[in-house]
């Protein structure tokens, strides 16, 4: 038995490098497609068996990306000397045809620009592979230069997966470079910033694309260089190898702006048909097709093209009209649906996977084997399929799904509710299908709450840094960060069990049972205890401040009153620091009282 890994970069450069949602969801899609194409060839080969990624034994009913950058495989049989190198070459093929097909069939490329344009995709992605023939416990020792085996593994099966796990990791350290650009000055890509701008003739591209699909693909203000204009036109290359699939080609396509998530409620709105009432129906269809630009169905052409200052000046023109009082409340909730433009987008990994499958019996408690390996991939594939029914179109949207990561757009009042579903999913079905394990399966997730007109490169930065600080501050944990139009983010690191605390309080804010003015007034009463030396009596001062603000500017009974003591109390004694435990505070009113305010 000989065991292959094979993986390739890189990933996480490729989808920040990302200016819009549809640039996101491309780039997630593409790395999941090359893998997927790639299994599907090695399957096609007797020899090999796919441990790892599991195939979902039902279908995705939604297009997700959901293949990770990684495939463990058992070869059986007699191995060529070249059969990593002829892995590499079938995953070059797979990547050039997508690029060569966007070249060639949607940009008409003049043939210098085509040479640039192949070379910054043909070297772009680097290829790692490793065959470990299958070592014992004293090959395993005789390899690392070491003594003794402390770690219980007696199955040879572990011992050849850690050590071609060790042997790909000292190949990645090596990575070549290729390629070198002329002499000259020109302008650099305004995606991703790490290669020139091809130099592109707008108006025969318009031409071929159409000029009524051209803004959507390319704005006639950005400069993209070729790995950027592949991910930017893939899902026409798409289209045409999943013709059959046309459905979620379909969503692809039209895959959903940041507008669309932060507006979900209008969408919900128009999808449930308010506008029936038979009382003003007709008048209040003809203001919609007015101001949202609907068919006449209802149905919106273009989210992105609705002006919400129009929407507004509209809606207050017909409620100064008289007789209007029925349209006036229809139209205010639909202002209502549009006022808070913001969007939640969610990051969630696994905690410790590698001790999962690492030589340790820590988090198993039991030897690592084939059985296991197995067992544990159909449990990720089983936990994506799950979350994958969460999604619904018009509030969430899936834009990586595969193994224990996932990757999540959304309008900020679903936040909270999918974090913990990810995470209560994720221990159930673990759990399940891995029995007399030893460990508890954890998760981390990092949400970040932005205005829909924030940059995305911004936004996607905090949510990397959002989900590492869940990590580093214990695992097992959510960060929430929001990030206000024009000004600076905020973040809350929560245990999972704590997260009730930050739901609470949103209850509270938009009941209008805490005032508004509620962080504020704590930030001025503690301000100084954050500047004096720590003493034992100082948590007590504080508590007893924050006591006295939460009595006067709050309507809360009795009971709940004391409830909100005691969340606060715990916040403070489980901060090792004052300071820590104030600023906590203090940033989980501020975010519980913006997202009451998104709250629909």
């Amino acid at each position: 038995m000989k065991l292959l890994i094979f993986t390739f970069s890189p990933v996480q450069g490729f989808i920040e490098k990302s200016r819009k949602l549809r640039d996101f969801f491309n780039s997630s899609y593409i790395l999941s497609y090359l893998t997927e194409k790639l299994v599907e060839e090695m399957e096609k080969d007797s020899r090999f068996e796919v441990i790892y990624p599991q195939k979902p034994k039902n279908q995705f009913q939604k297009l997700i990306a959901n293949y990770p950058n990684r495939i463990v495989a058992k070869i059986k049989g007699e191995v060529g000397e070249n059969l990593c190198e002829d892995l590499k070459k079938k995953f070059s093929e797979i990547w050039k045809d997508i690029y060569t097909s966007v070249a060639d069939k949607y940009l008409n490329l003049d043939d210098n620009v085509k040479e640039t344009f192949e070379i910054h995709n043909k070297y772009y992605f680097q290829c790692f592979c490793h065959i470990q023939e299958q070592v014992n416990e004293q090959k395993w020792l005789e390899v690392l230069k070491l003594t003794s085996n402390n770690t219980g593994q007696k199955d040879d099966y572990g011992f050849t997966y850690d050590l071609a796990e060790r042997m790909l990791g000292a190949k990645k350290t090596f990575r070549p470079y290729y390629g070198r650009y002329q002499n000259e000055q020109v302008d650099g890509c305004i995606l991703c910033g790490e290669r020139p701008a091809l130099n592109l003739k707008l108006e025969k591209l318009k031409e071929n694309i159409g000029e009524k699909n051209w803004k959507y693909h390319l704005d006639d203000s950005e400069r993209l260089c070729g790995v950027c204009l592949t991910k930017r036109f893939f899902h026409l290359y798409l289209k045409e190898e999943k013709e059959k699939e046309k459905e979620k080609i379909r969503e692809l396509l039209h895959f959903n702006s940041t507008r669309h998530f932060a507006w979900a409620p209008l969408l919900d709105y128009l999808e449930n048909e308010k506008y029936e009432n038979k009382e003003y129906s007709r008048e209040l269809k003809e203001v919609l097709k007015e101001i949202l630009k609907t068919d006449e169905s209802l149905k919106l052409k273009n989210i992105d093209e609705i002006d919400p200052q129009e929407v507004e000046r509209v809606s207050s023109e017909k409620c100064r009209e008289k007789g209007k009082e029925s349209l006036c409340n229809e139209l205010k909730e639909l202002t209502k649906a549009i006022k808070n433009p913001y969007f939640a987008i969610l990051m969630a990994d696994g905690d410790e996977m590698g001790k999962w499958l690492g030589i340790g019996q820590e988090k198993r408690g039991k030897e690592l084997t084939e059985d296991f390996h197995k067992t544990f991939s159909l449990a990720l594939t089983g936990f994506a399929q799950k979350v994958a029914e969460l999604e619904d179109g018009i509030w969430i949207k899936f834009v990586y799904l595969g193994g224990d990561d996932v990757l999540a757009v959304m309008h900020p009042s679903k936040a909270l509710q999918l974090a913990e579903l990810l995470n209560n999913n994720f221990r159930c079905t673990l759990n399940e299908k891995l029995t007399d394990i030893k460990g508890e399966p954890t998760i981390s997730a990092g949400v970040v709450i932005a205005h829909e007109k924030e940059n995305l490169t911004f936004v996607l930065e905090n949510l990397r840094r959002a989900e590492k600080r869940a990590k580093k501050e214990g695992r097992d944990r959510l960060c929430v960060s929001v990030i206000p139009h024009n000004g600076s983010p905020v973040e809350l690191v929560l245990r999972w069990g704590e997260v009730y605390k930050l739901k609470r309080l949103i209850n509270h804010f938009k009941s209008g049972k805490l005032s508004s003015r509620v962080p504020y007034s704590l930030g001025k009463e503690v301000e100084m205890l954050t500047e004096m030396e720590y003493a034992d009596n100082l948590k007590e001062i504080a508590f007893s401040l924050i006591k006295r603000v939460l009595r006067r500017q709050s309507n809360l009974k009795d009971s709940e009153l004391e409830e909100l003591e005691n969340d606060v109390k715990s916040t403070l004694c489980s901060a090792g620091d004052l300071k820590i435990g104030i600023q906590t505070l203090l940033n989980m009113f501020y975010i519980a009282r913006f997202l009451a305010g998104l709250e629909v």
